[in-house]
């Protein structure tokens, strides 16, 4: 079943279902058939899989604890992503380390997805295991646009410190990204805020 989900065999899967076959099921590697149909952008089984009473949408790898929403989101494929919500699937979900899906998407401009997921009201304000959210990920990352994105969706974020105590402000200075320094001042980021080493973002 694994292995017909990830190429993409819909006639073969319907047999493995009909047969009784566990779509839950994690294979060596970790992952479910839902995992295979999400990760090869397999639409078509991904629907077949979702239609059946018994799958958990949410379902997690043993591994990494992805989520197949998270698989969606990592490829980029608004379209698997869509179908996954129409199912129940939990737009919040997060990884091992406490990313959620807009996490690992602002490494380079993915502004249709970010605007994809703000639109279904993801949760902002998630805090990874470092404390960061993806306001920090995104000043970390240099990108204006995404920034100007969170910012417009909740600016309350703009001072939210992680476990070193620093704000999107501090990684900004830090990097001397100006034009991120002037967008987060824009939207009222303090310049008060220390540290853990007692450092403001001006020092």
């Amino acid at each position: 079943l694994h292995r017909a989900c990830e190429k993409g065999f819909k006639i073969k899967v319907k047999i493995f279902l009909d047969y009784g076959d566990d779509l839950n099921l994690l294979d060596n590697f970790n992952n479910t058939p839902l995992h295979y149909a999400c990760t090869y952008n397999m639409i078509d089984v991904a629907n077949i899989l979702l239609q059946n009473p018994k799958i958990d949408v949410d379902i997690k790898c043993c591994q990494s604890r992805i989520t197949p929403f998270l698989c969606a989101a990592y490829n980029k494929n608004i379209e698997m992503m869509e179908l996954l919500l129409e199912y129940g699937a939990n737009i919040n979900a997060c990884d091992i380390n406490g990313s959620s899906a807009l996490f690992n998407l602002c490494k380079d401009e993915n502004k249709n997805i970010f605007q994809f997921l703000l639109n279904h009201n993801i949760n902002v304000k998630i805090q990874d295991k470092s404390g960061m959210t993806i306001l920090h990920s995104i000043a970390i990352a240099n990108q204006k646009e995404l920034m100007q994105l969170i910012l417009d969706y909740d600016p309350s974020i703009v001072d939210y410190q992680d476990i070193y105590g620093k704000t999107a402000l501090h990684y900004a200075a830090m990097n001397n990204y100006r034009d991120i320094i002037i967008l987060l001042l824009k939207n009222k980021a303090s310049v008060k805020i220390k540290d853990k080493k007692n450092y403001t973002a001006i020092d």
